[in-house]
Parts: structure tokens; sequence; C-alpha cells
């Protein structure tokens, strides 16, 4: 009974941070930056940085935390795949909801920014956590 709490806990910890650390994205607001600037920003351009600040982040919080709190192999192999996948879900339904009161963000960008966001920081944990 103990190590099904402790799973739990693991997942809790490890999923649910790296899916909620993709609503960082929203502070900087790259969808509302490219409408008011005259040249449009690629949005292609814009995942690959969401990807590398992720990433970034990932190995900046390894200097803190270099271990997981997901020890087993296959859960950390299921948090790479659907942390990124909750992560855009998350993005999209909040994108979502601030589209009624600002028509200019667009949900599947923010959507597509969350998930290679938390890619980004899953694939750099999931590589060099212990």
């Amino acid at each position: 009974m103990e190590e099904i709490i402790l799973v739990l806990f693991q997942v809790l910890f490890e999923f649910l941070g790296e899916v909620f650390s993709s609503s960082l994205l929203d502070l900087f607001d790259f969808d509302a930056r490219s409408q008011a600037s005259s040249k449009p920003t690629s949005p292609w351009l814009i995942c690959f940085v969401c990807f590398l600040v992720g990433a970034l982040l990932a190995w900046l919080s390894l200097l803190i935390f270099p271990h997981t709190w997901l020890h087993a192999p296959g859960l950390r192999i299921a948090n790479l795949i659907l942390a990124p996948l909750g992560s855009a879900a998350l993005g999209y339904y909040l994108a979502q909801r601030r589209s009624l009161t600002h028509a200019e963000v667009r949900p599947k960008e923010n959507a597509w920014q969350s998930f290679w966001f938390t890619l980004g920081l899953v694939a750099v944990r999931f590589t060099y956590a212990q």
C-alpha cells in the first residue's frame, strides 16, 4: 500500500509540475507581441524558442534538483509522453478562455508553444536527472 501512495505522489509532483510549468508561457504572451509588431513572427520560430527555454529551465533545475521524483522507468517514459500532451491541452484550454476577452489570442498556437516548452523540459530532465 505504501508503494502505491509513493508512486501517486511521485506522479503528482513530477507530471503536474511539468504540465503546469507551461502556464508560464502566458506571462510572455507571444501571440499579442507578434500581432503588435509590423513583421509577423513565424510560429515555428516561437515554438523552437519555447523548446530552448524549456530545456534551459530543465538544465537549471538539475542544478537544484538533480534527482527525479519518478524512479520507475515505466513512469518516466509515460511522463515523457504524457506531460507535453497534458501541457498542450492545458495551454489550449487556458488560451481559449483568454480568447473570450482578448481576440488576438490563438489557442492552437498557445497549445503548440506549451507542448514544445514542456517537451524541452521533460526531455532534458529525462535524459540527465538521476
